[in-house]
């Protein structure tokens, strides 16, 4: 199950009377692994209001570059050897 790659989308009621909610999504990048397709590709269909990326570095931050104007708010360093958050 290490190199598996599983999304989940999760609802949060944020007490107003008519919002449906904010769905947010936390991922460990896992730096080394090689299957980013896939996850950009889940990513794009979980579609979360708050998304949170852990172990982020130079070759990860290169390969989400098509969730960038999504996600345009960035708060957190890009470092290498798994450091970086998102």
């Amino acid at each position: 199950m290490e190199n598996s790659v599983l999304l989940q989308r999760v609802e949060v009621d944020d007490g107003y009377v008519h919002s449906t909610g904010t769905s947010i999504c936390a991922v460990n990048l896992k730096f080394e692994n090689d299957r980013a397709r896939e996850v950009v590709e889940q990513l794009r269909e979980l579609d979360p209001d708050l998304l949170l990326l852990i172990e982020v570095n130079q070759a990860w931050d290169a390969r989400l570059e098509p969730l960038k104007s999504r996600y345009a708010h960035r708060v957190g360093p890009v470092l290498e050897e798994g450091l970086g958050v998102a």
